[in-house]
């Protein structure tokens, strides 16, 4: 993973939304890691950890079984504090209508429920552009 990587955090509940995002985010070149990446014999946590430390742009696809994930929640948490700490650029989408979490209510998000994958990955790099 490199600087300008890209962290994608998701329930996996949430695949079937997911995955035509990350194709379309791959179709525009966009370097994106997700836990998909982790190789047997790895281990999880400390891959997650280091994935967190080397992004500098995080992207967080939001619904109820997102809020509901105590890892969607952590990795959140570590997007918001780089955000805060080191400019890092956040991303939160509402991908299914989903009460925000309070510590996130004051973030800009995209809500991303009636829009395209394609749509949605274009937003994405559009912002990830301007924030560069």
């Amino acid at each position: 993973m490199n600087s300008n990587s890209i962290f994608v955090s998701f329930s996996h509940k949430d695949s079937e939304l997911a995955k035509p995002i990350l194709n379309e985010l791959g179709a525009l070149k966009l370097n994106y890691w997700i836990d998909d990446h982790i190789e047997p014999g790895e281990a999880w946590v400390d891959t997650i950890e280091d994935a967190l430390s080397e992004a500098s742009v995080f992207v967080l696809l939001m619904s109820p079984d997102f809020v509901a994930s105590e890892w969607s929640m952590y990795e959140m948490g570590h997007a918001i504090t780089a955000f805060k700490r080191t400019g890092a650029i956040l991303i939160p989408v509402i991908i299914k209508d989903v009460a925000v979490p309070k510590f996130a209510k004051n973030i800009r998000y995209l809500d991303a429920t009636s829009m395209s994958a394609r749509d949605i990955a274009n937003e994405i790099k559009l912002i990830i552009d301007r924030g560069r």
